[in-house]
């Protein structure tokens, strides 16, 4: 007898097959396939549990084997996957139906960690192993009683205890109904509901280049003297960033559910602030291969560095061919790991290494070619891939207290038509652009969706050396 299960490795994780095969001899449990300490311990909680549910443990001598066998295997959620095969392969033993016979056409996925008691423990990462199901044809997985996403092509089944899983495991494999119960709605990624534009005066231009970046998913860089609000501005253009697509939403969710937070929901998209003092590796993902680094963490949402400029010049690279590949690349034991990382940049920085270029002529002691030096620590490359670079000054006292309140909901009301006017314009196209920033991402794909008029006039406009990146 055979079914399925998932463990975690990376974001995707590894699809498993368990195999039990029950034979002449003195008695015994044996696990192999490469099982780390947690799953050669499931065999004394598979026994417990068997015992505790009513179900007798075989006789004979029990080989469990988890293929494929060069891949290792870790943590507890194959217990109930473990559980299930020994008591469908004793089936089989006692009716007298060959193997293939029990098993027919069934595609079946189990995941869930097993308690003394026979109760099924909710997993941290279920929705990889739905994902995963779905992927690979399976057509019931069973699941602990937790929430999970619907999936049309799949039947989900959520149980409390063995007894449950058995019964609809038996039940799916004589082909008959099975009571899934009622399944949660797919999470969605919530917005905060307080306004933290409530409280902001002034700084017009700055609000508008936000509202441009959220809507065209743009990178953006705010520069100027300290204390004109550019850290303050940043950390607030996730409010306006428009709610994650579905797929979208489903891929945050299951990289928080790899990490070592768990699964948050309800907390709206990803806003990652990053320390200056990070490595690389905090970039792409540390060296447990199960946690992601910070790109991917930001995905589908916004990634803030503060003083971008005071960041390792390693880390800036690596940043550079994360915002051109889309994800994070990393690298243990021989295993490349891959996240999705696609999301916002927002920096900022002052104007110069002195800090007070921008707050009023002859303050700045700095010469032309420090001010170069300085800039130069981010690199062409980088400034090449951040299209909105804002200036921002100090307000006078008078204009914040004659500026009104920024009304943020009239400004996700903009972005969101202007999200719509551009899936319309992308809608034909073969490129992979939803929305304006995508064409800056992916430079050499045709360009039908833009007008010829348009680059004509780009051209004929052109002052200065503009990449061909810059120029879309």
């Amino acid at each position: 007898m055979y079914i399925h299960s998932h463990v975690d490795r990376g974001f995707s994780g590894d699809f498993i097959t368990i195999e039990a095969d029950l034979r002449k001899g003195f008695p015994g449990f044996d696990i192999v396939g490469l099982p780390d300490g947690a799953i050669r311990e499931s065999r004394e909680r598979v026994r417990a549990a068997l015992r505790h549910c009513g179900f007798q443990f075989p006789r004979e001598r029990v080989l469990i084997n988890l293929a494929p066998a060069d891949i290792r295997k870790e943590g507890s959620q194959l217990d109930l996957a473990i559980a299930l095969t020994v008591v469908l392969a004793l089936d089989s033993l006692q009716s007298g139906r060959s193997l293939a016979q029990t098993a027919g056409s069934a595609r079946l996925m189990v995941v869930g960690e097993l308690g003394l008691d026979g109760s099924v423990v909710p997993l941290k990462n279920v929705h990889g192993a739905v994902e995963c199901a779905t992927r690979e044809g399976c057509r019931l997985c069973i699941v602990p009683n937790q929430v999970v996403h619907r999936h049309p092509a799949l039947e989900i089944c959520r149980v409390e205890n063995l007894t449950e899983a058995v019964r609809s495991a038996r039940a799916f494999i004589m082909r008959s109904p099975v009571d899934s119960g009622p399944l949660f709605e797919t999470p969605r990624i919530a917005k905060e509901r307080e306004d933290p534009f409530a409280h902001v005066r002034g700084l017009a231009e700055v609000r508008r280049a936000m509202e441009i970046a959220a809507a065209g998913g743009h990178n953006l860089l705010l520069f100027g003297p300290p204390g004109v609000g550019k850290t303050m501005m940043a950390s607030r253009l996730g409010f306006l960033v428009p709610p994650a697509s579905e797929t979208v939403a489903e891929e945050i969710l299951r990289i928080q559910a790899t990490s070592e937070r768990g699964i948050t929901y309800n907390k709206g998209i990803p806003v990652r602030k990053v320390l200056r003092e990070s490595r690389l590796d905090a970039l792409l993902g540390s060296n447990a291969i199960h946690f992601p680094g910070e790109a991917a963490l930001s995905h589908g949402g916004v990634m803030i560095l503060d003083e971008v400029n005071s960041f390792r010049t390693v880390f800036l690279e690596g940043l550079r061919e994360v915002l051109d590949r889309g994800e994070a690349v990393g690298h243990k034991n021989g295993h490349r790991v891959i996240f999705p990382a696609r999301f916002q940049l927002v920096a900022t920085m002052n104007a110069c290494p002195c800090g007070r270029l921008g707050q009023g002529k002859g303050e700045c002691s700095c010469t032309r070619e420090q001010i170069l030096r300085y800039w130069g620590r981010l690199g062409a490359a980088l400034l090449d891939r951040i299209e909105l670079r804002v200036p921002v000054e100090a307000e006078s006292l008078l204009n914040i207290s004659h500026d009104n309140a920024y009304a943020a909901a009239n400004a996700q009301i903009r972005i969101k038509q202007a999200v719509e006017r551009q899936a319309r314009r992308f809608c034909d196209s073969s490129a992979p652009w939803m929305r304006n920033g995508d064409i800056a991402r992916y430079p050499h794909e045709e360009r039908s969706c833009i007008d010829p008029a348009l680059m004509e006039l780009v051209d004929s406009v052109q002052v200065g050396n503009l990449s061909y990146r810059a120029r879309l």
